[in-house]
C-alpha cells in the first residue's frame, strides 16, 4: 500500500469516527432523572461536504437566521435535482427515491422567503434555461406547421406533419394540485420541485379530506413514493393522464400558528404529517452586518447542480429509461442494519400516535437523506464510486434522520402543548440561549411586556423549578465584596435537550 493510499483511507476513518460520534450524540439515550422540555438542537451542517457547507454557513450568516433555515431547503433542492435519475437499494426488494418534502417553521419576518430564495434559485436557474430552450423548439414547431399547412391536403404524408406542439420540460412548480402536476410531470421524467413561500394553501387542502378527496391523499402519497400515478379527468383533451414514476419534492414556509392549525387530526391520521421534515429553530435577533455571500462559494453550489441536473437515468434493452441503483458497500449495510433496529427499539417506546407516524417514515428516510448526500458528495468530487455508497454517506444519513426525529417531537409537542406548558418551554428555551441561568431582575429586564414586576419574573422562573426544569442557586459575592445574586440556572442540557424514548 503506498502512502496516498493510506493517507486516504486513514482520513476516510477519521471522517467515519467523526459521524458516528454526531450519531451517538443525536442518538436517545436512558431518560434522565429530571425531565423537562425538548429544545432546539444545532443542525448538523457538518455532514454535508464542504462547499455545501461553505454555502450553507455563509447564507445563513449573512440572512442572519439559523443554518437550518438553509440546510433543509438544499437537501429537499438537491433531491429534486437527483429526482428519478437514482434510487438506492437497501435490498433486492427494497429501493428508496431521493424524494424529500420539507417545511421550514417561523413567524412573518423571520426571512423565510429570503432563506428559502437562497436555494430554491439554483433549480429556479435550471427552470429558465428549460424555458428558454423551447422558445427555440416552439419556434422551429410553428416554422414546420406553417410549411405543412402549405402543403395541399391530398398530398400531405403521415412524415409531414410536425407533431405535437413541443412543452417545455418542468423542474420547479408552483401550482400544487394533483392535476396540475400531472400535466407538468407528463413532460418532465425526472420529477419536479413543488415551491411555494407559504405552504398553507396546500396543508389546508387535506383538511376536505373526510369530504371527498381522499383520491387526492392517495395520490399525494404515490408523489412521496416516485410510485405510477393515473388522473382520470371529465374535460380536456387528454381524458386520462399517466405517469410511470411521478417524482414530486414538495417545499416551502410555514407559520407556527399556522401549521398548528393545519396539522388536524385528519392530517396527522392520513399519513401526509409524518413526511414532512420540520425545522423550527429559534429567532436570532437582527443586527447589521457587512456578511455575504461570497461569489467562489455562490458559483461553487452554482457548479454543483448542475452536476445533478446533468445525471441520467440509466437505459434498459427492453424497457424505458430506469433509476440508476446505488448499492451500499459492506460498511455501510452494516450501519444501516444497526441503525435500523435502534430506530425500532425506539419505535416500541413511543405511544404518541403522530410521532410513531413520523418515526416510521424515518426508517426509510435515513437512505434516502443518505442518497442526497451521496450524491451531493459525488458532484463535489468527493465520492469516486457513485453506483456505490459507503459507510460516510449511510451514516451522514443517519446523522440527519436522528435530528429531523429530534425535531419532529419538538414541534409535535409544541404544536399541542397546553398554554401553561407553552409558556415555560418558551421561558427554557430563552433561557438556554442566554447561558442557561438568569435572574429574575434579568428576565424582568428583558421581558418587561410579560413580567412588568420583579414577583412576575419570581413567579415564572418557580413555576419552572416546579417542574423540574431547573433550581435556584446563591451566587457569592464578587471579589470586591458586595450582596450575592439569587440565579435560576436550568438543569444540565442532557436532562432535558435529548430526545428521550420515556412513554408519554
Amino acid at each position: 500500500m503506498d502512502a496516498n493510499n493510506e493517507q486516504d483511507i486513514t482520513g476516510g476513518e477519521s471522517i467515519r469516527a467523526e459521524l458516528k460520534e454526531m450519531i451517538d450524540q443525536s442518538e436517545p439515550e436512558t431518560p434522565p432523572t429530571v425531565q423537562g422540555p425538548l429544545t432546539w438542537r444545532p443542525f448538523p451542517v457538518d455532514v454535508f461536504p464542504d462547499p455545501v457547507r461553505e454555502f450553507i454557513q455563509q447564507a445563513s450568516e449573512s440572512m442572519q437566521v439559523d443554518e437550518s433555515f438553509i440546510a433543509l431547503p438544499m437537501l429537499v433542492c438537491a433531491a429534486a435535482a437527483i429526482g428519478n435519475t437514482r434510487r438506492v437499494q437497501m435490498k433486492p426488494d427494497w429501493k428508496e427515491p431521493p424524494i424529500l418534502w420539507g417545511a421550514i417553521i417561523g413567524r412573518s419576518g423571520t426571512t423565510k422567503s429570503p432563506a428559502l430564495d437562497s436555494v430554491v434559485e439554483f433549480v429556479h436557474k435550471r427552470q429558465q434555461e428549460a424555458f428558454d430552450s423551447h422558445k427555440g423548439e416552439l419556434a422551429e414547431y410553428k416554422r414546420r406547421l406553417f410549411d405543412w399547412k402549405q402543403i395541399p391536403k391530398d398530398s400531405r404524408g403521415l412524415d409531414d406533419h410536425p407533431g405535437d406542439k413541443p412543452q417545455p420540460e418542468r423542474f420547479l412548480v408552483s401550482d400544487i394540485t394533483v392535476e396540475a402536476l400531472a400535466d407538468r410531470l407528463e413532460n418532465s421524467p425526472r420529477g419536479v420541485l413543488a415551491s411555494a413561500d407559504e405552504l398553507a394553501g396546500w396543508v389546508k387542502g387535506f383538511g376536505q379530506y373526510k369530504r371527498g378527496n381522499g383520491n387526492d391523499v392517495e395520490s399525494w402519497i404515490s408523489l412521496y413514493g416516485a410510485r405510477s400515478l393515473t388522473i382520470d379527468r371529465k374535460t380536456g383533451d387528454k381524458p386520462t393522464i399517466h405517469i410511470e414514476r411521478a417524482a414530486v419534492c414538495v417545499l416551502g414556509g410555514i407559520q407556527p400558528g399556522t401549521l398548528q392549525r393545519c396539522f388536524t387530526t385528519d392530517f396527522y391520521e392520513n399519513g401526509l404529517a409524518a413526511r414532512i421534515l420540520l425545522a423550527w429553530p429559534p429567532t436570532i435577533r437582527k443586527l447589521y452586518s457587512e456578511a455575504a455571500i461570497s461569489p467562489p462559494a455562490h458559483q461553487a453550489l452554482a457548479d454543483i447542480f448542475v452536476k445533478l441536473y446533468d445525471m441520467k437515468m440509466t437505459n434498459c434493452d427492453t424497457s424505458e429509461p430506469s433509476p440508476g441503483i446505488v448499492k451500499l458497500n459492506t460498511d455501510a449495510q452494516a450501519d444501516f442494519r444497526e441503525y435500523y433496529d435502534q430506530h425500532n427499539a425506539e419505535l416500541e417506546q413511543l405511544t404518541s400516535e403522530a410521532e410513531r407516524a413520523f418515526y416510521a417514515k424515518l426508517e426509510g428516510g435515513a437512505a434516502r437523506l443518505a442518497l442526497v448526500i451521496h450524491c451531493l458528495r459525488w458532484a463535489c468530487g468527493e465520492s469516486a464510486t457513485p453506483f456505490e455508497m459507503d459507510a460516510q454517506s449511510m451514516n451522514a444519513g443517519i446523522a440527519l434522520a436522528q435530528w429531523f426525529k429530534c425535531e419532529a417531537r419538538r414541534v409535535y409537542r409544541s404544536l399541542h402543548a397546553d398554554p401553561i406548558e407553552q409558556r415555560d418551554r418558551d421561558l427554557a428555551g430563552w433561557i438556554s440561549q442566554r447561558g442557561g441561568s438568569v435572574t429574575a431582575r434579568d428576565l424582568q429586564h428583558d421581558k418587561g411586556t410579560r413580567f412588568p414586576h420583579s414577583s412576575d419574573a419570581r413567579e415564572a422562573l418557580d413555576a419552572l423549578a416546579d417542574r423540574h426544569w431547573g433550581k435556584w442557586k446563591e451566587k457569592p459575592p464578587g471579589p470586591n465584596g458586595g450582596r450575592g445574586t439569587t440565579v435560576f440556572v436550568l438543569h444540565p442540557s442532557t436532562t432535558y435537550d435529548k430526545c428521550d424514548t420515556t412513554p408519554e
